[in-house]
Order: structure tokens, then C-alpha cells, then sequence
């Protein structure tokens, strides 16, 4: 669903989305980009949509927060998530 990279101490980090619909949980999955080692995985809510990296933030857009699925979905997230990215790698 998403894909965005954070550089920390000469470390280029891939954050990756992945979305299973509106019944299944989300994966956010954090790699060190040069060698594609999986560094941590992360369950989250249904519909994780797009991810972004601003100010040492990792910005985290749900669909579910919509009017079209906000009746046919598990758990509604209907603002941005931020969080800490050093806590994630």
C-alpha cells in the first residue's frame, strides 16, 4: 500500500505498508533498505493506506477513516497516526 525511507546514522531504513482489507489486520514492516533484512514488523489496524516520514515522524493515513467504509470496518481510525520513527528501527 505505502513505502517510504528514513536515513539515521548512515542507515537507510524502507518502511512498508501492507493493507489485507476491511476485516484484517494491517502490517507495517521496517528494513534495512541496503541489505532487505526485516529489522521489526508491526500488527496494526484494517486499512492502513499510506505512510510518509516527516521530522523524524512516521505518518500513518487509515482508509477506514472514510465515509465509504466507515460502516463496513473493523476499527475506525479516522485521524493521522504519528509516531516516533527511531522507536521503530
Amino acid at each position: 500500500q505505502g513505502v517510504c525511507f528514513y536515513k539515521y546514522k548512515n542507515i537507510t531504513y524502507m518502511f512498508l505498508s501492507r493493507s489485507y482489507g476491511r476485516r484484517n489486520s494491517s502490517k507495517l514492516e521496517v528494513y534495512n533498505y541496503s541489505s532487505m533484512t526485516l529489522i521489526n514488523k508491526f500488527i496494526l489496524p484494517p486499512m492502513l493506506e499510506e505512510i510518509t516520514v516527516s521530522n523524524d515522524r512516521l505518518l500513518l493515513v487509515y482508509e477506514s477513516g472514510s465515509s465509504k467504509y466507515r460502516n463496513d470496518c473493523n476499527y475506525i481510525v479516522e485521524d493521522i497516526i504519528s509516531i516516533d520513527v527511531k522507536k521503530l528501527i
